[in-house]
């Protein structure tokens, strides 16, 4: 009827191709430089990306601490840029100063 796995005619553990199913993965030169191209390619957005938004957020700074200060009733002060992250900006401490009527702060 058919050839039962331990009667077929490839080596256990290789597909019909004749390769090997795991195996160490070879790169060869060029492979290996466009590899590493894209990597310092790769570096250098991000770098100029966290650069960017450095700018932005201290242009931006006074005006979103007036805008949330307003909406809030207190001052608003925001901490220093810390940095780019996957998840968004980073920036340090963060906190609400007293207000006019109402002497309560709060750190974020």
């Amino acid at each position: 009827m058919g050839l039962q796995p331990e009667e077929s005619e490839q080596p256990a553990g290789r597909p019909p191709s004749g390769r090997r199913l795991l195996g160490p993965l070879r790169l060869g030169r060029p492979a290996m430089l466009a590899t590493a191209g894209a990597a310092a390619a790769l570096a250098l957005g991000w770098y100029g990306a966290d650069q960017a938004a450095g700018q932005l957020y201290r242009r931006l700074r006074p005006w979103v601490q007036r805008q949330a200060g307003r909406a809030m009733g207190h001052p608003l002060q925001l901490g220093p840029y810390r940095g780019l992250s996957p998840w968004g900006i980073r920036a340090g401490a963060s906190r609400f100063l007293p207000g006019p009527d109402n002497p309560s702060t709060i750190e974020a």
